[in-house]
């Protein structure tokens, strides 16, 4: 989501927001359909397989604090959740139109940090090529009128604006799967883009008005958007 972008309510309601880590079950289950497709390899240094057993034994509170303590530091994932997360990242490396981009690829999981308007950005490109960016999106319905109003809600118009800031000739790719395993490429036209933009400027004026309200905190250093 790039409502990270809009302060709606106080300077303190927006600072707070981007400056404190939000995990939700969602999240988690996006970032791992992210990491079986990009950075497979490294899946079982980051998470743990594992379904919580009746802890009514003694004996399996006791195994499982032990299996917790052998994986500490790795993020917990149930059986289902990643039974399904393999279907939905299988899914897109199956598809037609992801298989060729990724293959092209010249950076896959890149951070990245640029400069608007005297403002500091940052965030992560999923897939980049020489002529295109690509963010992977996980969601309910990846079809085409259920996903377009996920779009509207997330402001994906205005994320692609700021991942082509540094490279405006690029094309602009996003690629949704769904809980079925439903995958779907969508390339943004022109008009969306410059749509994003002009979501950007309004964000930025805002953040500029907050800046230099009474409200604004003294002792919050700094001008970086997350």
């Amino acid at each position: 989501s790039m409502k990270w972008l809009l302060p709606k309510y106080s300077p303190r309601h927006f600072m707070r927001y981007f400056t404190e880590e939000k995990d939700t079950n969602a999240k988690v289950f996006g970032a791992m359909v992210h990491h079986l497709v990009f950075k497979k390899e490294s899946f079982d240094s980051v998470y743990f397989v594992a379904d919580k057993p009746d802890q009514k034994k003694k004996e399996n509170k006791e195994a499982l604090a032990e299996t917790l303590l052998q994986n500490e530091g790795k993020i917990h994932i149930s059986t289902k959740d990643y039974e399904k997360a393999v279907m939905m990242s299988g899914e897109v490396l199956k598809s037609k139109e992801f298989a060729p981009l990724i293959k092209s690829a010249v950076a896959i999981e890149q951070e990245f940090k640029t400069e608007y308007k005297g403002i500091g950005i940052k965030g992560i490109r999923d897939l980049m090529g020489e002529d295109f960016v690509l963010d992977l999106k996980t969601c309910q319905d990846a079809m085409r009128k259920k996903f377009f109003w996920n779009f509207v809600d997330h402001d994906m118009d205005l994320q692609a604006a700021v991942y082509l800031l540094d490279y405006p000739d690029h094309s602009y790719f996003i690629c949704a799967v769904d809980d079925d395993g439903y995958c779907k490429m969508y390339s943004l036209s022109n008009e969306q883009i410059e749509r994003g933009m002009q979501k950007l400027k309004q964000c930025v004026a805002r953040f500029r008005m907050l800046q230099f309200s009474e409200n604004w905190d003294e002792n919050f250093e700094g001008t970086e958007i997350l």
